[in-house]
């Protein structure tokens, strides 16, 4: 599993559909080009530093070691803008439907080795009876994505909550965090790319993404839930 998730490219099922690339979309990719710049400009300084006069072996080999620290940051970021790309160029079919709490324990369990090792504890409210219209197997992807990232922001010793509820016509799906100090200076580090991608790709199905950055930090996705019923035995046939 790379650093920044699983990646959400999609599934065989979901069409092309490179007309519906909105100018909303392109934030994502501005911060991506402005991320870009940085090692680039960092790679190109230190080229030029190096033909600009003899020096010792050593500090070519400096040279050469931090050269390859930025390439392979800019090979993040590339990648990531490609998958940008694919999701503002793709469309996620609604016609399957799912238990939102069901998918999220099946993420949590996964995570759970992670989240162990990292002393961070996940906990989940969510009410049973929400069910999310998505492309199944994208959607698990997101969540996957969303949490992975949550759990290299957060603080050692502190706690994940998520939270899933109907609020008048919509599905909030929050979570909270708490992540230390020396985190908040990091601009795109790979778990924030990770919720870029993840705020994407939650837009990129219709939903709404918000970010509050306080003492405790918390996202949002707001999304439209499924008219219909369904129920857990519904959902295992469907798998």
């Amino acid at each position: 599993m790379s650093a920044t998730g699983a990646r959400l490219s999609p599934s065989p099922r979901i069409e092309a559909d490179g007309a519906r690339v909105s100018c909303k979309r392109k934030s994502a990719l501005v911060r991506l080009l402005h991320a870009l710049n940085q090692p680039l400009t960092g790679l190109q300084c230190s080229q030029e530093l190096a033909l600009a006069v003899p020096r010792r072996p050593e500090q070519y080999v400096q040279t050469l070691r931090e050269g390859a620290g930025l390439t392979h940051r800019m090979r993040m970021l590339v990648e990531a803008m490609r998958e940008v790309i694919d999701l503002q160029e793709s469309r996620i079919p609604s016609n399957q439907a799912f238990l939102l709490q069901e998918l999220l324990l099946e993420v949590i369990d996964e995570l759970r080795p992670v989240a162990e090792s990292r002393r961070v504890r996940i906990t989940l409210d969510c009410d049973s009876t929400i069910a999310v219209a998505s492309e199944r197997g994208f959607f698990a992807g997101l969540i996957f994505r969303l949490i992975e990232s949550l759990l290299g922001l957060a603080a050692a010793d502190s706690e994940i909550g998520i939270a899933g509820r109907k609020h008048e016509k919509r599905i909030q799906l929050r979570c909270g965090w708490r992540e230390p100090e020396r985190e908040r200076m990091v601009e795109l580090c790979p778990a924030e790319l990770g919720l870029l991608l993840v705020e994407t790709s939650c837009e990129r199905i219709g939903g709404r993404w918000e970010r509050s950055d306080g003492d405790r930090r918390s996202c949002t996705m707001w999304l439209a839930p499924f008219s219909g019923e369904v129920h857990p035995r519904a959902l295992e046939e469907a798998q």
